[in-house]
């Protein structure tokens, strides 16, 4: 039953004109409440309960027995105003509202009009705007009951929810009208209680209302629809009928029966029925129906359903299958019952047996069945002394405690996981080199240089007869391949492998387990891995080690000193355990993106090894070898020819996935298989050619746009090559010389640092550059006045200029110890009033006297220069061994240069100038 219709008789005539003191309007909620929730009625009368208690707290306490007394009499004085009159003909009657309301979904069962309802909230957002209108005195919606009731995946869960928010929410959002049924109630928001993200309202249905149209949809504000109404006139009858008087006294005949076998509030509810009025069928058709747990549909045909005489033949219907629902109810209750009594009985004659039969020594205590279980694990295992002594000590102290103690749960957990890690216990390792090289090879493509050491990490492991004593790092930007490669290396050394992510983790339990007294205390992650791996001597990845927290709980990065140290790890200490366990044996691989942000006695003890990312044509092959068949399979459409152009893959990758690693690549190749699937169901196709032309339509426009901003580098401007996490990138550093004039800002800066002054000549700088690129640009300006006077002392430009330099994309930070040789190129080409050559990238450190410093990222600033179309690089002298490193197709239809001082770079950027004149320069003629 639907707790909500208990007492017709006073809810029909409350009204939200009337007055009502804090205890007649807590009656009122209790008599006249609905739960939306079908289910039985102790469930429904235990929230409207709790309902109503909490509404009380919230009153004011020092409303005197006076004011009750009013309150009582206002509202007899109100039953006595709006009691029909004695007539024989009720309904007809167009009663005046609101032309248009908001319209709120019901998620359980529509409401009927007469009867006070409370209903739960849990989006906040709904709860605010009903709030705010009721606070502007707009207190009517319409409740329209949605067609498909919403799964509970389907509904959000509050952060935070308490009292009867714990059950799924009554009022939700809609995305579009066609969800909910045409037919509802035209309601009057009562009383709001806010609980949590969300809260509960006592709402009073006065009449059937349709939605005529719709006039304003959802926005940020009004999360629900606002739409035209027209009230449903229900049609005069007479009271007197045969037919509908005998359908009334057998809805009141069944409803009084149904009382019978739910004794659960009887007395309140034969009250309320004994007040039922026989003169309006209309009303006592929606009670009996709001009185059942029928199924929502049921309940909005008789809510739909205008006729007296179809109202009322739905509503007994629905009261027989409800009377019938609760004869078996009572049954099942019986025998429940029953049933009950048989096992209690049961089990304490079972529980006499168990003590008779161990006073005459006939079974075993629990606890020797335990310590028995123990026994034989530590049987299988190689245990060292010190954890057998532990374990001896605990198993006489666990003899002597009582099993209903707090102590003994601690103590067999503690001995469940001394017993359960695999001691002594190691899976049997394979060096063989060409099994693993074809195991690199299988899983990944490119990557040469980081496939030779993982060979020579297990050659050393062959000729020593172990892998211990080194831990890798692997460090490159995102989706290049670290986690998988750790993989491989388990799989090639015949290994189990187990991998945690450290990112962002600031609680030094998750390493070194959680101290025994702590309530829930375990081991941490490395011992866990021993158990679930079962082996002593797995691979540990630890991934994101450059991006763990610290806080008032510890810190993992020293935490992680005594794991990962081969000279102490042979004796690692977990707080849960508190016993030296041997991670010796353990391969320990880690991840990063960046090794600046590892803290350094960690990375002390780990063996850095580089992962730069993949260019154009790595990419292409790991796409043709390993992404289209992974995505043809999990799409489905191994049957299905499906064929994409290489012009197509190339314009992929180069408009869709330019970062280092592949991730982006495999969500785009996947996109674009399951567009193709959609095609193949949708429109029936045997076969797909994919072109370049094609991919705006199966996934959209291109993600990324030509970097290079000219197509020509004009007066001024160089382009430069850096290096950041997500691998290497290219800069433009422009330079442009003021005309004379007031100057565009004062002769001093804020911070006195991004503006340098020489004489009359001014030197400014934008592009949001960190302090490093600002000495460097400080020393570029400095240097390129020196180089201009010493070739052409004439040439004033940059001494008495006002010179502005940027670096375009100034939302995004730039920092490093790089582009020296870039600003002072574009200085150069500035005073000189020639443009550098179109296709030239540099990149380089330069001191006061004009050298050119060693600096990082070669491999990562050549990809970018293939990338952008650079085909004339210019690096320092020193990264000269680092390129000779590099695979030969890096290198190919590329010129580089080396240099190590800036007259030796001048005309290289400048090859308009003719020989004689670069030479003359470069030796400063």
């Amino acid at each position: 039953m639907s707790a909500a219709v208990m007492g017709i008789g006073l809810s029909r005539w409350l009204r939200p004109k009337i007055h009502m003191g804090p205890h007649h309007r807590l009656s009122a909620i209790f008599a006249n409440s609905c739960s939306s929730r079908p289910g039985s009625l102790n469930h429904r009368l235990t929230n409207l309960r709790a309902f109503s208690s909490k509404e009380e707290d919230g009153e004011k306490k020092e409303e005197s027995d006076g004011e009750s007394e009013k309150d009582k009499i206002d509202i007899e004085s109100a039953d006595v105003e709006v009691t029909r009159k004695n007539t024989s003909l009720i309904g007809g009657k167009q009663i005046p509202m609101m032309s248009h309301v908001s319209v709120l979904p019901l998620t359980r069962r529509p409401l009927f009009p007469g009867l006070n309802h409370p209903l739960s909230i849990r989006d906040e957002k709904i709860f605010s705007a009903l709030r705010d209108m009721k606070a502007h005195g707009t207190n009517h919606v319409g409740f329209f009951l949605m067609k498909n009731e919403p799964k509970n995946d389907s509904i959000e869960e509050p952060a935070e929810t308490t009292g009867a928010l714990l059950t799924r929410p009554d009022i939700v959002s809609i995305n579009s009208i066609d969800e909910v049924h045409q037919v509802g109630s035209y309601s009057q928001v009562m009383l709001m209680t806010e609980y949590g993200s969300g809260g509960q309202v006592l709402v009073y249905p006065s009449r059937r209302i349709r939605i005529a149209d719709i006039l304003a949809s959802p926005s940020e504000n009004t999360p629900f629809f606002t739409a035209k109404i027209e009230q449903l006139i229900e049609e005069p009858v007479d009271v007197n009928d045969k037919e509908i008087k005998a359908y009334s006294m057998e809805i009141v005949s069944t409803i009084k029966e149904i009382l019978r076998y739910n004794p659960l509030f009887r007395d309140q509810l034969q009250l309320f029925l004994a007040g039922l009025s026989m003169d309006d069928p209309y009303r006592l058709a929606d009670f009996g129906a709001a009185l059942t747990s029928s199924h929502r549909d049921s309940l909005q045909e008789v809510l739909e359903a205008m006729p007296i005489t179809e109202r009322l033949s739905r509503t007994l219907l629905l009261l027989k299958k409800e009377l019938e629902q609760s004869k078996i109810q009572q049954e099942i209750k019986a025998q429940v019952e029953e049933k009950v009594a048989s096992e209690q009985r049961k089990y304490f004659l079972q529980q006499q047996l168990n003590l008779i039969r161990k006073e005459l020594g006939q079974v075993k205590d629990g606890k020797e069945d335990v310590i028995q279980k123990f026994k034989e694990e530590m049987e299988k295992k190689v245990i060292p002394e010190e954890v057998a002594k532990v374990i001896e000590e605990e198993m006489s102290r666990f003899k002597t405690l009582d099993q209903q103690s707090s102590e003994y749960n601690v103590t067999r957990n503690y001995l469940s996981w001394l017993t359960s890690l695999p001691w002594g216990v190691y899976s049997p390792e394979s060096y063989d080199i060409t099994q693993a090289e074809q195991v690199l090879n299988q899983e990944h493509y490119g990557l040469e240089d980081i496939k030779e050491r993982i060979l020579e990490f297990i050659a050393v492991g062959k000729m020593k007869g172990t892998t211990q004593g080194k831990i890798l790092c692997f460090v490159g930007p995102p989706g290049v391949g670290k986690t998988s490669i750790g993989r491989s290396i388990a799989k090639a050394l015949n290994r189990e492998f187990f991998r945690f992510s450290v990112g962002g983790l600031s609680d030094v339990a998750e390493i070194k387990g959680h101290r025994r007294t702590y309530v829930g205390a375990m081991p941490g992650k490395v011992v866990q891995a021993l158990k679930q791996l079962g082996t002593s001597n797995p691979v540990i990845l630890i991934d994101e080690v450059d991006k763990m927290g610290r806080d008032h709980r510890g810190d993992p990065a020293s935490a992680l000193l005594e794991l990962l140290d081969p000279a102490q790890n042979a004796t690692f200490r977990d707080h849960y355990l508190d016993v030296a366990t041997d991670m010796s044996k353990v391969l320990f691989i880690c991840t990063a993106n960046l090794e600046d942000t590892i803290p350094g006695p960690l990375l002390d003890r780990m063996e850095i090894v580089r992962l730069s990312g993949y260019v154009m044509e790595e990419k292409v092959h790991i796409m043709r070898n390993y992404l289209e068949p992974q995505a043809k399979k999990e799409t489905g459409l191994d049957n299905v020819p499906v064929k994409i152009t290489d012009d197509a893959v190339q314009k992929l990758i180069g408009g869709w996935s330019r970062e280092a690693g592949v991730r982006s690549l495999q969500k785009f190749v996947e996109k674009l298989y399951r567009k193709v699937a959609l095609k193949v169901v949708k429109d029936g196709i045997n076969e797909a050619d994919i072109g370049a032309e094609d991919l705006v339509k199966y996934i959209g426009h291109p993600v990324f746009l030509p970097h290079r901003l000219y197509a020509q580098t004009p007066v001024g401007v160089v382009m430069g090559l850096a290096w950041n996490q997500m691998g290497g990138a290219m800069l433009y550093f422009e330079a442009l010389r003021l005309p004379d004039g007031k100057p565009v800002e004062s002769t001093k800066d804020v911070d006195n640092k991004e503006k340098v002054e020489t004489g009359q000549g001014s030197f400014h700088i934008t592009g949001q550059l960190g302090e490093v690129m600002k000495e460097s640009a400080k020393i570029a300006y400095t240097y390129a006045q020196s180089f201009l006077f010493a070739t052409d002392p004439t040439n004033d430009a940059l001494r008495s200029g006002r010179i502005h330099m940027h670096v375009p994309h100034g939302a995004t930070p730039k920092d490093g110890p790089s582009a020296g040789v870039t600003m002072c190129t574009a200085l150069l080409s500035l005073a000189l009033n020639r443009p550098a050559r179109k296709d030239l990238a540099m990149t380089g450190e330069i001191t006061l006297t004009g050298k050119v410093l060693r600096i990082g990222g070669v491999k990562e600033k050549l990809i970018a220069a293939h990338r952008e179309g650079a085909r004339v690089i210019v690096f320092p002298a020193g990264n000269k061994t680092d390129y000779e490193d590099l695979p030969d197709f890096l290198k190919k239809d590329i010129e580089v240069h080396f240099v190590e001082e800036y007259p030796q770079l001048f005309p290289i950027a400048f090859p308009a100038i003719s020989d004689s004149s670069a030479a003359d320069m470069a030796a400063g003629k």
